[in-house]
């Protein structure tokens, strides 16, 4: 399909006896928010790790905006343009929200190891564009007053909003949401909503994997 950003055929994964996945196939169209729905235990969070490379799968192909990625390592699916967010929290708690945002954007775009070591004009030009990114994405998901706080001090659900920073970084044509919303208070739940319906405006697409049903059948386009 040309509009269809990711495009999964015949995605399969078991574990011994038991089977996670089995044969899941569908498309994403771009631009659009998509939700993946289903109880517990029903294989979703398996999925997303499976095509984002943290796990290994056992049959089936995928493709990201026409690239072929299935069984890539997740730094390759990411430079390939998907970025993905975690059900429990991923984030540097010692470090600041704009050393956690900074960071996401060198492993977004890691510069050759010499380059790195020797301090080169190219790797302060590059310091200096994560750090003006990580402003901007501070701002852009509110948490511009706290740009120089540790993460440990925010709320969990503005670490998931740090989170979520971290995967738009480096400005995806996909994200891929793990349930954005678990553990997150009501105010910060219509902040997550208003940020994905900007961004879908945008033209950026959303696979969402969430359990708030009056949030997904809000959001979603299919």
């Amino acid at each position: 399909m040309a509009d269809a950003i990711l495009r999964l055929e015949g995605v399969s994964k078991r574990y011994a006896g038991v089977v996670a996945l089995d044969g899941v196939s569908f498309v994403v169209e771009r631009g659009t928010i998509t939700s993946l729905i289903g109880p517990n235990g029903s294989g979703k969070s398996t999925l997303i790790d499976c095509i984002s490379g943290f796990q290994l799968h056992d049959g089936g192909r995928w493709w990201v905006g026409g690239a072929e990625l299935s069984g890539r390592p997740p730094w390759d699916i990411v430079r390939a343009g998907m970025s993905r967010t975690f059900q429990t929290v991923r984030v540097y708690g010692p470090l600041t929200v704009r050393e956690n945002l900074a960071l996401a954007m060198h492993a977004h775009r890691v510069p050759a190891w010499h380059t790195n070591l020797l301090a080169t004009g190219f790797m302060r030009r590059f310091a200096a564009k994560a750090q003006q990114r990580a402003a901007e994405i501070g701002q852009r998901i509110g948490l511009d007053r706290m740009l120089d706080s540790p993460a440990a001090t925010l709320s969990y659900g503005q670490q998931k909003l740090v989170a979520l920073g971290c995967a738009l970084i480096a400005t995806p044509q996909l994200i891929v949401l793990d349930e954005p919303l678990a553990g997150v208070n009501p105010t910060l739940c219509l902040q997550i909503g208003e940020l994905l319906s900007s961004l879908r405006a945008e033209g950026l697409t959303t696979l969402l994997v969430e359990h708030n049903m009056d949030f997904v059948m809000r959001m979603s386009d299919r």
